[in-house]
């Protein structure tokens, strides 16, 4: 990180406000309910950030109520969304941000509820406006395997600093900052142009979902929403929190730029980076979040890796990285049926199954109910292919070149699928080496495809050949694989 105090060609961003608001965000705040037909009508609230996450309130009631409201806390009317007027602010709590409900048997009673959702302003407060995510983040997150732009915040420069990522006419960056002289850590995504709340959250989601499948880094734990205001120094006016699981930090990336540009120089084969570049396009980004937003059976591929990733087992990891190759390849046969079926031509594949079916009708007084059911589900499933071509067939579309230890793996997933090894249960503690590299090309086979899906050209790690390599040992295989 470069410190200079001019940058012509950085995209220049204001966050002083946003970090201020955020952390004022978290002060204790006090003041009342709104007035409604329920027993915590105008009572007094405190709200309070948690040292572990999620905000409490504390709902101080005006009355002992008797034992019938205490059986059914949804009396006091603290499930239903509530409206609070805080410090001379109006905030919401949703319905669904309600964790765990606690109620002393004190005078005054006192409800305690933690909150996992919590804004000031109304949702509708935040459409039709310029909005920005703020994630703490604790480790700081590496942008530099997608393309990427010079970023510059205040006097501090960052060349890997910043990705733009297009979603039909509407352009999100995601940037980091790194605050001077502490140890805060921020991601940031800004959208450039006045968009609808809920299409914010849908399009920021699917970006870090994105980057979490490129870095192995999934940055959840808890969010910031913010409006700001660039004709009013950036300031942040409506603020929503939200605390989601923790985040998933393996450092699994499945790019490596500067070490492909070491092999690809030390190879002879530096015309590769002249042809397809080093970094993931702003392009294939982009297209690799609309995937995201517009699938959930890809954005789940995306999960299973990122969770596949952090499993400490070996053979669940296995496991979860064969599902995703499932889903996947399934994903690609649906949409390539001509080139995946044997009989390309669907009115062709018809008339060949509806004379089978013709000549099975013959035979109807010989065969049970059973046995007809049957035989008509295989003959209609006649024009769809093998297991194993439904897994292999997928690569070859997408040009990309199977070896036999690959072809070995596809024809394992199934025993993952099932909780089993390829090695006999007596052979398993001296396989450790032996299964990691399985569980290794599996997460290999399930990132070039899910990248080729996406529109990807350019390296990706060989996993398998680096454990060798790493272990001293002779790979016998390219360090990266050009897809």
């Amino acid at each position: 990180m470069d410190i200079t105090t001019s940058f012509t060609d950085a995209i220049v961003k204001d966050v002083h406000w946003s970090i201020e608001s955020l952390k004022s965000f978290q002060d204790e705040r006090v003041g009342r309910i709104e007035k409604s037909d329920f027993p915590i009508s105008e009572c007094t609230a405190i709200v309070q950030k948690q040292e572990n996450g999620g905000y409490s309130c504390k709902i101080i009631l005006k009355g002992i109520y008797d034992y019938t409201y205490n059986r059914d806390l949804r009396k006091y009317g603290v499930l239903d969304e509530m409206r609070l007027t805080l410090n001379g602010a109006s905030y919401l709590i949703n319905a669904d941000g309600i964790g765990n409900i606690s109620l002393s048997l004190t005078d005054p009673q006192v409800i305690t509820l933690s909150v996992n959702h919590i804004q000031r302003g109304l949702s509708s407060d935040f459409d039709n406006r310029l909005l920005r995510l703020v994630i703490p983040v604790k480790s700081f997150p590496e942008l530099d395997l997608c393309e990427y732009l010079g970023l510059q915040i205040d006097s501090i420069y960052t060349s890997a600093g910043l990705i733009e990522a297009r979603f039909g006419k509407s352009t999100y960056h995601l940037f980091k900052y790194e605050r001077p002289n502490t140890d805060e850590c921020y991601l940031f995504i800004d959208n450039l142009q006045p968009d609808n709340f809920t299409a914010f959250r849908h399009n920021t989601n699917a970006m870090i979902t994105a980057l979490g499948f490129i870095t192995g880094n999934l940055y959840l734990d808890e969010y910031f929403y913010q409006t700001i205001n660039p004709a009013k120094d950036y300031e942040i006016e409506y603020i929503c929190y939200q605390r989601l699981e923790p985040s998933a930090i393996t450092h699994q990336a499945i790019l490596d730029p500067s070490r492909f540009r070491e092999y690809a120089e030390h190879s002879g084969q530096a015309f590769i980076i002249e042809e397809l570049g080093l970094n993931m396009s702003c392009e294939v980004f982009s297209s690799l979040c609309m995937k995201i937003t517009d699938s959930l059976e890809f954005s789940r591929c995306c999960r299973l890796m990122i969770e596949g990733n952090q499993a400490k087992q070996s053979l669940l990891r296995a496991g979860i990285y064969s599902i995703g190759l499932e889903t996947i390849t399934g994903m690609v046969n649906e949409e390539h049926q001509d080139k995946v079926n044997p009989i390309s031509d669907k009115k062709l594949a018809k008339k060949v199954i509806d004379k089978m079916l013709l000549a099975l009708q013959e035979y109807d007084g010989f065969i049970d109910n059973y046995g007809l059911d049957i035989l008509k589900s295989k003959l209609n499933n006649l024009n769809a292919p093998t297991n194993a071509k439904k897994l292999s067939k997928p690569f070859e579309i997408y040009g990309i070149n199977l070896t036999k230890a690959d072809l070995d793996i596809l024809n394992h997933r199934n025993k993952f699928l099932h909780g089993t090894s390829p090695f006999a249960e007596d052979e398993l503690p001296g396989k450790t080496l032996e299964l990691g590299l399985i569980v290794a090309r599996l997460w290999g086979l399930l990132n070039m495809l899910m990248l080729k899906y996406v529109g990807y050209r350019g390296h990706v790690k060989n996993l398998p050949a680096w454990i060798l390599h790493n272990r001293k040992q002779d790979p016998k295989e390219a360090l990266f694989i050009i897809i």
